[in-house]
């Protein structure tokens, strides 16, 4: 008996499911307002790579019942337009999530315009979806010089090292033309090399002596041939140096001071150094510091003289104004310049200029939420960052009140991070900071964002990660189970598609970063609402390459004579030390050139890597950049550097990267919503006749009445009164209409074809609005170079000191006598030197003249 009506239990069950799939199907089918259920999304970049792998993102759903499709036939071609060659990419089924997650590989022959064709087959009904897709060729260039500044009728020299952007590997036989605009712009030079197998190619051109001075531009342009003798322009990059008439400097000038920020009337205090590029202190030399402050122009308030010792030291102190003005543009903070001139007792004169701000307060504050929206009755995150006005991390005791309240402290990195379920979309707080030498600063502010049910946070366990690592993703949603997708987006390609099935409001899911993902990796996590709108959270992750090298330097002699012959030994290995067959970039370049124009090592990599988007902060951030967070020292001769991110920089990165604006996909099309806009025209017909008659009725009750009633119970009470019978005022799946009476004027809003107010297919009287399709640019691409390595090797000594040295070595009384003519700021550049195969090079260097400190640079 029991399993009699168990079975018909089930046949009731089949009836009522299979009864509700034709009553939708036949919605959509009777009501010619509607369109058809079948909703095909497809979601992903309008550009590829060729050559690379690539995935596309689509989701087949039945709109109605807001359901995803399992089983959907999928089939996904590529027809390239030129020559009429095409190629399927994916074929497959959809799997419970409505979705079908297939990598594919770009054909390399596709450069150029394509039609990308999607078919869809459904029980429910069949879509097609036609989109122009444009795959390219693209070179990443790193372009650099010798040094930043040069002289007249001196030699600027470049090397450019280019990287097929899709596979990561050099670019073999890419024609690079180098270019050199002077400041005016014209071009002043220009040369055609082409690589080598290292991707490496290098050109020098010499200044005139009578040349436009100022800022030039350095170019690089790669170009690939199609075949057919046409040259592709695949990628460019450009340098700025200065030209200009300079004097070395004899002696470096350092300024050093207790703080690296200031109160008013607090006591300004510190020392002023000055050594020769050989390495011997200026001692008894003129002393002149002018401080000044900045109103409209600089103003000078205080000087200070003195001598130095002999050490080439002078202490000095002096109690600051009680007065500056902030500047707008530093945040408020005033600044205080400070010019220091010394002179030698050979009459030679050394100067430099550094500036301090000035602030009211010790302590900057920035608040930073961890996502662009509020995810409503789940824990969020809120960074809450505390710095110096110098931008040093301030490690201070915090305390928050009015919309959070919270107590704790930043760490030795200035960040706190603050755990709060939000209640509404404005969050208003008051933050106060002290640290323990009693420094305060205090933040009041407003953060406002959308507060929404469907709302999905994202957090991963590492912001800088390495090839070969598992990256661990955290999807939080208020809204229990179901489907998020997941995009891993590099170079404005998606590379990876994932679906995580949340078990209640939380779902983790395991990426393994490969080699196609080095470089900056854009993470989106979202749902696509009943509506067809994308609700999503967005992370970056740095991924560094898993084979960085590493690059020993050892000279033969620590202190050279002028003219002496230095031998230089060069080894390549990789991290776990084994040797690497490489490509040395090399150069040799006077200390006393950086005195004037510094060149920061190691930010090359950086810029190579990092997207653009990331250097754009959406929230003011005190102190940090992603280029001081990512960018790895110069390696010390002797001393390794560690292999392990420490969590700190970990953090800071969360931080930056929770800060940048990445962009989103680039294609978009929701098939469902492609079918509603062809019918809005009914739509607007309908909502227009229906305005009218609620118009009318309106008029009428004011004539009656002698005015409108009230906008909230306005149809009520016309429909009360027969001015309007209930039909009048319904769209056509039965919706109401809303009216709003503002001076006179009546307006009316319809909720569209998908019955929700407040989404882009509303409608509105008199006047329509037509919804916007967003489209979102793509980030730009990023790749990495190897290994780089600065040290400062090479010292040449005065006369007296290698006299003396020589002595004591036993060396011959009677020397001939040689004449010093040689002073070059470049003494070696070498854009290409190859290791053996147990990852070693030499080179041997005639020494300059010049009694000097030289600075070595190596790129592999």
């Amino acid at each position: 008996m029991r399993k009699q009506a168990w079975v018909v239990a089930l046949a009731w069950v089949v009836v009522f499911a299979v009864s509700t799939l034709i009553a939708l199907r036949s919605r959509s089918q009777d009501n010619p307002f509607l369109p058809p259920p079948l909703e095909t999304h497809l979601i992903g970049q309008r550009e590829w790579f060729a050559g690379s792998n690539a995935s596309l993102r689509i989701v087949v759903k039945n709109h109605n019942a807001d359901k995803p499709i399992s089983g959907a036939q999928i089939s996904v071609t590529l027809l390239h337009r030129d020559s009429g060659r095409s190629t399927k990419l994916i074929s497959g089924r959809t799997d419970e999530h409505g979705t079908i997650e297939r990598a594919f590989t770009v054909p390399p022959w596709a450069v150029g315009r394509n039609e990308l064709s999607v078919d869809v087959r459904t029980p429910i009904g069949d879509d097609k979806i036609t989109e122009t897709i444009t795959v390219r060729e693209e070179a990443r260039i790193m372009l650099t010089t010798d040094k930043p500044l040069y002289q007249p009728m001196q030699t600027i020299h470049m090397r450019a090292l280019c990287i097929d952007a899709a596979l990561l590997k050099p670019l073999e036989g890419a024609q690079v033309t180098f270019e050199v605009e002077d400041p005016k712009g014209n071009k002043v030079f220009r040369k055609h090399e082409r690589t080598s197998p290292f991707g490496i190619a290098s050109a020098d051109f010499q200044l005139a002596d009578e040349i436009n001075l100022g800022n030039y531009t350095v170019r690089a342009i790669a170009y690939l041939s199609d075949g057919k003798g046409n040259a592709r322009r695949v990628g460019e990059a450009t340098q700025t140096v200065k030209v200009e008439r300079y004097v070395l400097p004899k002696f470096k000038v350092e300024l050093e001071t207790k703080k690296k920020f200031f109160l008013p009337e607090e006591e300004f205090e510190g020392l002023v150094r000055a050594n020769y590029f050989f390495g011997k202190p200026v001692s008894g030399g003129e002393v002149l510091i002018k401080l000044s402050t900045f109103d409209v122009r600089w103003n000078e308030f205080a000087e200070i003289r003195g001598r130095t010792d002999d050490n080439g030291v002078y202490s000095f102190k002096h109690r600051l104004p009680t007065y500056f003005v902030g500047l707008p543009l530093e945040q408020g903070k005033a600044l205080l310049k400070v010019d220091v001139t010394i002179t030698d007792k050979a009459e030679h004169e050394e100067s430099i200029t550094e500036t301090f701000p000035v602030a009211k307060e010790a302590i900057s504050i920035s608040l930073i939420p961890e996502s662009q929206t509020f995810a409503k009755g789940v824990e969020n995150t809120l960074f809450i960052l505390t710095a110096y006005p110098d931008g040093t991390p301030a490690r201070a005791s915090i305390n928050v009140s009015g919309g959070i309240r919270w107590r704790g402290e930043t760490d030795e990195t200035g960040i706190a991070e603050v755990r709060f379920v939000p209640t509404d979309e404005r969050l208003s707080v008051l933050v106060e900071a002290t640290d323990r030498n009693g420094n305060r600063g205090k933040l009041e502010k407003t953060l406002d964002s959308e507060v929404s049910d469907e709302t999905v946070l994202m957090r991963t366990d590492k912001a800088i990660a390495k090839v070969g690592d598992s990256l661990t993703i955290t999807v939080i949603s208020p809204r229990k189970g179901g489907a998020v997708y997941i995009d891993v987006i590099r170079g404005r390609q998606t590379v990876l598609t994932k679906t995580l099935e949340l078990n209640g409001s939380k779902g983790t899911a395991r990426l393994t970063l490969t080699e196609q993902m080095v470089g900056t990796l854009i993470l989106h996590a979202y749902r696509i609402t009943r509506s067809g709108q994308i609700v999503r959270d967005t992370k970056v992750v740095y991924v560094n390459p898993a084979q960085d090298l590493r690059i020993s330097v050892k000279p033969d002699k620590d202190v050279y004579l002028p003219g002496d012959d230095a031998k230089i030994q060069f080894a390549v290995t990789d991290l776990k030390g084994h040797p690497v067959l490489a490509a040395l970039g090399i150069a040799v370049v006077d200390e006393s050139v950086y005195a004037l124009s510094e060149m920061q090592p190691g930010l090359e990599k950086v810029y190579f890597m990092l997207e653009r988007e990331l250097l754009k902060p959406r929230y003011e951030v005190h102190g940090l950049e992603p280029t001081s967070v990512l960018r790895e020292p110069p390696i010390p001769i002797e001393r390794p550097r560690p292999l392990e991110l420490d969590e700190g920089r970990q953090k800071i990165a969360r931080v930056l990267f929770a800060a940048a604006m990445p962009n989103m996909h680039t294609l978009h099309v929701n098939t469902w919503r492609i079918k509603a806009n062809a019918l809005r025209e009914k739509w607007v017909e309908h909502a227009y006749k229906a305005y009218l008659r609620i118009r009318n009725a309106l008029e009428q009750y004011r004539r009656r009445y002698g005015d409108y009633p009230e906008q909230a119970e306005a149809i009520d009470v016309l429909i009360r009164e027969r001015f309007l019978n209930r039909q009048d005022v319904l769209d056509p799946l039965g919706n109401r209409y809303r009216i709003e009476i503002r001076r006179g004027f009546v307006s009316l809003i319809g909720a569209g074809v998908d019955g929700e107010f407040g989404t882009d297919d509303d409608i509105k009287m008199p006047q329509e609005i037509q919804p916007v399709r967003v489209f979102f640019q793509a980030p730009a691409a990023v790749f990495g170079v190897r290994g780089r390595e600065e040290a400062t090797l090479l010292k040449a000594m005065d006369g007296g000191v290698a006299s003396e040295r020589a002595a004591k070595e036993g060396a011959p009384e009677a020397q001939q006598i040689r004449i010093r003519q040689f002073f070059p700021e470049t003494l070696l550049f070498v854009p290409q030197l190859i290791t053996d195969e147990r990852g070693r090079a030499s080179l041997n260097i005639a020494m300059a003249d010049s009694i000097t400190t030289w600075r070595l640079t190596a790129i592999a």
